[in-house]
């Protein structure tokens, strides 16, 4: 309401104006349909420019979204953005900082965007489906059959990426030592450790195995071109997944990190049946309570 009035306002202040005093701009900002259809653009360049464009509505979706919830009770969900914020900068430094505000920020307008492309394909589905109690049995069969799965993908995770650092090293590659990551302690700390463990895995299996993967899956009757459906969609939402865990100050350790979530990424979508997320969310959540005990002097453990 208060935007509401603020913008009126304005239109009011500009209408009343002079036409001498109201400036108007002398060059225009090129727009997604002008780069598309401009002949005189490559390729490499429509894809630099609708990327700049994209970040610029992504911010201003993400500054307008801040600036609305600081007048409601929403600014609680946004409470673990500036507590985190805190952290990295503190323990990872402001490259690290950035990044991964600029990857919230690119998140949230992608996700706001998938939201909409699900919702004309009448292929959105809330929470509650991605997650249904109706049959009790089969939920708790999900969800042991993820919690079984969960040390085998810890095991997994911590060999091949000694593996692939080990391989770095035979070479004479100088790999980041992640035993060397700054422990935080105190109220961050804790947080952090409740949010890796049980907020985050679930957060990352709706939006990559629930959301992403019914973007890329198609309907098939026929079970053969079910199972190539399933594998394409799999390993483009797999490849995403891995990608998303890439540091920028990670060097070297960002190829077992990636390499090791795309395995990863391949087994939570094995796990999950029909979009319901009980299995990769608890095999996730399990994953994440070992990966965070065992590296103790890990940064936010």
């Amino acid at each position: 309401m208060t935007t509401k009035i603020a913008v009126t306002t304005l239109k009011i202040a500009v209408t009343t104006l002079p036409s001498s005093y109201v400036k108007t701009p002398s060059m225009t900002f090129a727009t997604t349909s002008n780069i598309t259809k401009n002949s005189s653009f490559s390729k490499i360049q429509k894809i630099a420019l609708l990327s700049l464009i994209y970040v610029k509505e992504a911010t201003k979706v993400f500054v307008l979204d801040l600036y609305n919830s600081l007048f409601s009770w929403k600014i609680i969900t946004k409470l673990p953005f500036f507590i985190f914020f805190y952290g990295f900068w503190t323990a990872f430094g402001a490259v690290d900082t950035i990044y991964y505000v600029a990857l919230t920020i690119f998140v949230l307008k992608a996700s706001k965007d998938l939201i909409a492309s699900l919702s004309k394909k009448d292929n959105l589905k809330n929470i509650a489906q991605y997650f249904p109690i109706s049959n009790k049995l089969d939920v708790l069969k999900s969800i042991l059959k993820g919690a079984c799965s969960g040390p085998f993908l810890f095991a997994l995770d911590r060999y091949l990426t000694k593996f692939i650092v080990n391989s770095f090293q035979f070479f004479k590659f100088k790999v980041f030592d992640e035993n060397k990551l700054i422990y935080i302690g105190g109220f961050v700390g804790k947080f952090s450790t409740f949010y890796a463990i049980l907020i985050y895995p679930v957060i990352k299996e709706v939006l990559f195995r629930g959301y992403i993967e019914s973007y890329f899956s198609k309907e098939q009757k026929n079970s053969s071109s079910a199972t190539k459906n399933f594998l394409k969609t799999a390993i483009k939402t797999t490849l995403i997944f891995g990608i998303f865990h890439f540091s920028p100050t990670g060097g070297l350790l960002n190829v077992p990190i990636i390499v090791v979530n795309i395995a990863l990424g391949l087994i939570y979508s094995c796990l999950n049946q029909q979009n319901n997320l009980w299995a990769s969310a608890s095999s996730s959540i399990v994953n994440a309570f070992f990966l965070t005990s065992n590296l103790k002097y890990l940064k936010f453990s």
